[in-house]
């Protein structure tokens, strides 16, 4: 090759340079032309110092030829390479390369697996130290849930006091509304209640008050009707309020099923002014009778409403 670029004329040269550049041109793609200019740039180099060194120059005239054969092997070799690169390519590309890229799926596959089996394994260690720890944490749960219920059943235990005790007062204001309308106003027993019977109260403090507020209803109610009465009169107030007291005591059970309304009214009726006072007696104890019975009827439906619904039922109905 050395030696046809010596001692070969410039023309042939270039003619056979022109003939590869032209069919390499035709068959090259963008890469196989871009490693062959590379290729070609190391060829005219390392022939200009091979010639530089091999047959030094001693005029113009040399230096001049050295460049052209510099040249013409520039272009042979680019043209050679623009010819069997892309030639090596194609061979590359369905063996060597269909081999590597084979070996990268494999290993993309592997590493998939790998990862996808980490993943797996942490999320199942993850599950597990979960689920010991919920197993661990059952008993601190179970007893904040015992804990929750029971104050939420003290809390339903104090607010049915506090309307026991707030039924009970407004039951005998009702009794006693129309004698203690001039000294004891329903605005007045509503300011009380709203003051010192509120559900911010605690339930003791608000029995506590309730009892104070009957002993003021009842003061009133001795003021407007003096105790100095003629001991008939007297006895007939005495078995009223007998009757008055016990229906008190379940004001909030009988609220609905006999309100204190019916009570009043049936007080009238029962034990006139006229009455004796041995009668009177008679009829607060049948009637004492009656509210216990009626009582007992209430409870005991309380207790049906409750079963039915599975729901244990309250203390106060026991």
């Amino acid at each position: 090759m050395l030696d046809i670029l010596e001692e070969g004329d410039y023309c042939t040269l270039g003619i056979t340079v022109f003939i590869l550049l032209w069919l390499g041109g035709m068959i090259a793609d963008p890469t196989a032309k871009k490693f062959s200019g590379g290729i070609a740039v190391m060829c005219f180099v390392g022939y200009g110092v091979y010639a530089l060194l091999e047959m030094p120059p001693k005029s113009g005239a040399d230096v001049l030829g050295i460049t052209l054969r510099s040249l013409i092997a520039f272009g042979g070799t680019l043209g050679l390479a623009w010819i069997i690169l892309p030639v090596l390519l194609l061979a590359y590309r369905f063996t060597v390369g269909a081999m590597i890229a084979m070996a990268r799926r494999v290993g993309r596959a592997i590493w998939s697996y790998v990862i996808e089996r980490r993943r797996r394994l942490q999320e199942s260690a993850e599950r597990q130290f979960a689920e010991a720890d919920f197993a661990c944490s059952a008993p601190d749960r179970e007893r904040a849930r015992k804990e929750a219920d029971e104050r939420a059943n003290r809390r339903d235990q104090d607010r049915r006091r506090r309307e026991t005790a707030r039924a009970a007062c407004e039951v005998l204001f009702e009794l006693h509304a129309w004698e203690l309308a001039s000294r004891f106003t329903r605005e007045m027993f509503d300011e009380f209640v709203r003051r010192h019977l509120g559900d911010d109260k605690a339930p003791e403090l608000v029995e506590e008050r309730a009892q104070l507020l009957q002993a003021i209803i009842r003061k009133h109610v001795e003021k407007v009707e003096p105790s100095e009465k003629p001991p008939a009169t007297a006895e007939l107030d005495a078995a009223r309020r007998e009757v008055e007291t016990c229906y008190s005591e379940y004001a909030a059970l009988l609220r609905e099923a006999f309100p204190p309304i019916a009570l009043h009214a049936e007080l009238r009726a029962r034990i006139t002014d006229k009455a004796s006072a041995e009668d009177a007696w008679n009829q607060a104890r049948d009637m004492i009778h009656e509210i216990l019975e009626l009582v007992a009827e209430e409870r005991e439906h309380q207790r049906q409403q409750q079963t039915k619904k599975g729901v244990n039922p309250p203390l106060d109905t026991i």
